[in-house]
């Protein structure tokens, strides 16, 4: 089958095409034939070699965190997938390629209301989401909660998933995106490039950063002392 592989650290001039053997399933493995997938962040930062103390990986290296496809094959003790179903879910690595065998408990049925386009970008978004806003802030409701950038990919993810979770929201935007955040259920938006955030929202529970440098550091003073960042 054909990989996305480098063989080497470094920028994207290092990433080539590559024909490798198509792997099987083990018994509690599922094979799916890939139909798409994401260039992340994190993509980037470990073919760079950065990632290494955190994150080791072996080259050649077929990267790729996310994916949605159909089910080829499964394994003898998988009963919950079967051959046909379109599936998405993600992995550490490998799925840029024609096909990925990995554990049936990180592979999920596609809902009937997606693509398969759509299915792979949710990924990681909605895993991240999961991670900060339930295991690590435990977002509950009434908790009043700040997205800084949140009209990028993984913001809109938040403003939505800290919606059901019941929390007041308020997000940071500029242009399109402050129409955009009001119409994911937002309570509030700013404008940041009309509005000082430190200056117009106090007292906030939780602060979610997608900006990073000063917006970071200014984010610190929106909140409740002993809250959560």
């Amino acid at each position: 089958m054909k990989v996305i592989q480098y063989v080497a650290f470094g920028e994207a001039d290092v990433v080539g095409l590559n024909q490798v053997a198509k792997p099987s399933c083990g018994d509690e493995e599922v094979l799916v034939h890939i139909a798409a997938t994401t260039v992340n962040p994190l993509d980037l930062k470990i073919r760079s070699g950065r990632m290494q103390q955190q994150i080791l990986v072996r080259l050649p290296y077929t990267p790729g965190l996310d994916f949605a496809g159909t089910v080829e094959a499964v394994g003898r003790d998988v009963t919950r997938l079967q051959v046909g179903d379109q599936v998405y879910g993600g992995t550490m690595g490998g799925t840029y390629a024609e096909y990925v065998a990995l554990p049936a408990t990180q592979v999920a049925r596609l809902p009937r209301n997606l693509t398969l386009n759509a299915a792979a970008a949710l990924v990681i978004p909605v895993h991240t989401s999961h991670l900060f806003l339930m295991e690590q802030a435990r977002v509950q409701a009434g908790q009043r909660v700040l997205i800084q950038g949140a009209a990028g990919s993984a913001g809109q993810v938040f403003v939505q998933v800290a919606k059901v979770l019941g929390a007041y929201v308020i997000g940071t935007a500029s242009g399109e995106g402050v129409e955009l955040l009001k119409s994911l259920g937002a309570d509030e938006v700013i404008d940041y490039k009309q509005q000082d955030v430190t200056q117009a929202i106090k007292a906030v529970d939780v602060v979610i950063d997608f900006v990073g440098g000063e917006t970071l550091a200014k984010s610190f003073e929106t909140l409740k002392k002993g809250a959560c960042c």
